[in-house]
């Protein structure tokens, strides 16, 4: 048996009110308490008993909490830190068989059933002499003692409190990691409290959309089945009328359009599906021109870019050969000028060569980036059509079953047992409808006032 304990005797200097008054958002909506949340989430779990220490203010805290499931202890010497708290908690479980204790400081509220449940079962699996939660590599809480380490949180010092236990047991303690962030999330100062109200807003807010939309989901499908159930029904009763040549032509012809519209959504699938891969095979081909365009060009600037050196570099050999036979005074004034002609020219081929092949690169990047929107293009156009296709299919499909519906009703207005048992089934479809609307209305504005009761995030 696991005991879980809740610390909450401290004065609460930092926050400037009793921490375990503050409230908490739930997740469903609702608003809650630090310590009521906590009580809640131990006792939905298997920890047991659940001890909730108190100290500062012990009288105040007591009243707004049915304790029923729970023991409150008072600490008188909640000034000389958790640890003492720990040790009065501790001693409230002498003679209980509890093989660990998990201990959980009311300022760490944001916890869950799933995590508590999980830190249960890792720990009768493994035994370990302490278990701390982890998320995200970070520890947690609330933290499990085992029986064997109650001892060392009697002896331990003051001044360092379980910490002390904790560290003294690094090498064999176990660390579970959770997928809940609330475990390392500590509350002191009207600050981090503000801090975890928002997160906490739009996590809650997050939740109340997603259990909206299942709960739309499920009145769909309750719906759904309960509409076939009186389809069913109907046809029941018409099968043992003198009308049920009606019902089968009513059926043939539901599946006449049914066959019809599915056919309709392939064709448009199909033609979807084929302008798509024509899109993408203009647009390899596109690629690949472009590519060997960009080839080509690239092999011409180096064509160029050889005869050009060439060329300059034949000038400069005549350049030198002239140089060599005039006098001397005048020889080596000629080979520098030679030496910058060839300099001058072979910078001038080198820039003409860059800026051909950047031309060309842009001119590659530009056609591709070009049959990319393309492409794009050509595929949205496609699916555009191809959901207008569906939408005139639906739409056909839906006055084809009102025209099948309308010649039944016209036949079975031959038969006044059939015609009764139409009645009924429109009768309690109307019901089955109003009863999902109004099912509905009641899930909106549920979910409003809870939307309502949320605080609203401050402006930065």
């Amino acid at each position: 048996m696991i005991a879980a304990m809740i610390l909450a005797a401290g004065e609460s200097r930092r926050m400037g009110s009793p921490k375990a008054l503050l409230p908490f958002p739930e997740p469903d909506g609702t608003q809650s308490t630090f310590l009521g949340h906590l009580l809640h989430v131990f006792g939905a779990t298997p920890a047991r008993p659940i001890v909730v220490v108190l100290g500062h203010r012990a009288e105040t805290l007591r009243r707004p909490f049915d304790f029923e499931n729970a023991r409150v202890v008072v600490n008188e010497s909640y000034r000389d830190g958790m640890l003492s708290s720990i040790r009065a908690g501790l001693e409230a479980l002498e003679g209980e068989p509890v093989e660990g204790v998990l201990v959980c400081p009311v300022d760490h509220p944001d916890i869950s059933p799933a995590v508590v449940d999980t830190l249960i079962a890792r720990f009768e699996r493994e035994r370990p002499p302490i278990l701390l939660p982890t998320f995200e590599g970070r520890r947690g809480h609330p933290v499990l003692f085992s029986r064997a380490v109650f001892s060392e949180l009697h002896a331990a010092p003051e001044e360092v409190g379980a910490r002390r236990v904790v560290w003294d047991h690094q090498e064999d303690l176990l660390e579970v990691e959770v997928s809940h962030g609330g475990v390392t999330i500590d509350i002191d100062t009207p600050g981090d409290y503000r801090a975890f109200r928002e997160t906490s807003v739009a996590d809650t807010l997050a939740q109340l959309t997603l259990n909206l939309s299942k709960e739309l989901e499920r009145l769909e499908a309750r719906g759904a089945r309960e509409l076939a159930a009186a389809d069913r029904d109907r046809d029941v009763a018409l099968l043992k009328s003198p009308a049920k040549g009606v019902l089968s032509r009513y059926h043939r012809g539901l599946e006449k359009a049914k066959a019809t519209h599915l056919r309709a959504i392939d064709d448009a699938d199909s033609g979807r599906g084929g302008e798509v891969v024509t899109a993408e095979e203009r647009r390899r081909r596109d690629i690949l021109r472009a590519e060997r365009k960009y080839r080509d060009t690239r092999r011409k600037a180096d064509i160029k870019k050889r005869e050009s050196t060439q060329k300059a570099r034949k000038k400069w050999r005549e350049a030198v050969s002239k140089a060599r036979k005039s006098p001397l005074t005048e020889r080596r004034q000629l080979r520098r000028a030679a030496d910058e002609a060839l300099e001058k020219a072979l910078e001038e081929v080198r820039e003409d060569y860059n800026e051909s092949i950047e031309d060309a690169r842009l001119a590659h990047r530009a056609a591709i980036q070009d049959d990319l929107v393309d492409e794009r293009l050509a595929v949205e156009k496609a699916h555009r059509k191809a959901e207008r296709l569906i939408n005139v299919a639906a739409i056909a499909h839906e006055r084809a079953v009102a025209q099948e519906e309308a010649r039944m009703r016209s036949e079975l207005a031959l038969y006044p047992e059939a015609r009764l048992a139409q009645e009924e089934h429109d009768r309690r479809v109307y019901e089955l409808r109003q009863a999902s609307d109004a099912e509905k209305e009641l899930l909106f504005r549920a979910f409003t006032r809870a939307r309502r009761q949320q605080p609203r995030r401050r402006k930065k």
